[in-house]
């Protein structure tokens, strides 16, 4: 886990490392009950987990060579770090 202050700073970091970097900040966003924050539901849980899998299946399928490192980064927000881990 890569905590990066914008998706600039994650482009940046794929690009000099060579890796693929992904983020789900903005995508599975978790709806709170109160003053709480989080963790994820079950089911936004369960859509992490198929988008790593898938990300792991695309390099399972390259050569051994070319294979990239999978870093999964989150907004350096104290709340947005909490549900990423």
């Amino acid at each position: 886990i890569a905590a990066v202050r914008n998706t600039d700073s994650m482009d940046a970091l794929s690009k000099a490392t060579g890796a693929v970097c992904f983020c789900i900040d903005n995508e599975l966003v978790y709806e709170p009950f109160f003053a709480d924050f989080g963790p994820l539901n079950l089911g936004l849980t369960y859509r992490f987990c198929t988008r790593l899998d898938n990300l792991l299946m695309q390099q399972d399928q390259q050569p051994e060579s070319s294979r990239q490192r999978i870093f999964f980064c989150c907004g350096a927000d104290p709340y947005r770090k909490a549900n990423a881990s």
